[in-house]
């Protein structure tokens, strides 16, 4: 059987024979923010000494690990800790948890989890939930 040479097979010979890198893993993917809340050594100190009702930030950890409703002033509380390219939300949970080499981490983060926000693409942000994800929104 004679093999049969194609424009895809001529790129890749091409970029191979001149020792260019080729980065197929992330075809069909696209670039995803992920927003966790921080907290500070003197806020951990606070909920030792106050309980988890005395920091702001800890209180909405709390609320949305019982699935509470996420409110727009919950957002202050968080910062971007990394991108990173996925092909949608369910891609982004699994790379954050298990594959964090694909993750160009911003600042110190956990494993992607409940509570977590995850920015698509288009600007649409979504909460991770105990199951799934519900699209927020933030102003």
């Amino acid at each position: 059987k004679k093999y049969k040479k194609s424009a895809k097979n001529s790129v890749q010979t091409f970029l191979l024979w001149y020792n260019i890198p080729i980065n197929w893993t992330n075809r069909g993917t696209s670039m995803f923010k992920v927003y966790q809340i921080q907290l500070t050594n003197a806020m951990i100190d606070k909920v030792n000494a106050e309980g988890f009702l005395s920091v702001p930030a800890m209180k909405v950890k709390m609320d949305l690990g019982l699935d509470r409703e996420f409110t727009q002033d919950m957002f202050e509380h968080y910062e971007l800790v990394a991108t990173c390219e996925a092909k949608d939300l369910e891609d982004v949970f699994e790379i954050g948890n298990i594959r964090h080499e694909r993750m160009n981490i911003i600042k110190q983060m956990h494993s992607v989890s409940v509570g977590d926000v995850i920015e698509n693409p288009e600007g649409k942000m979504f909460v991770v939930r105990n199951m799934g994800f519900d699209e927020i929104f933030v102003a």
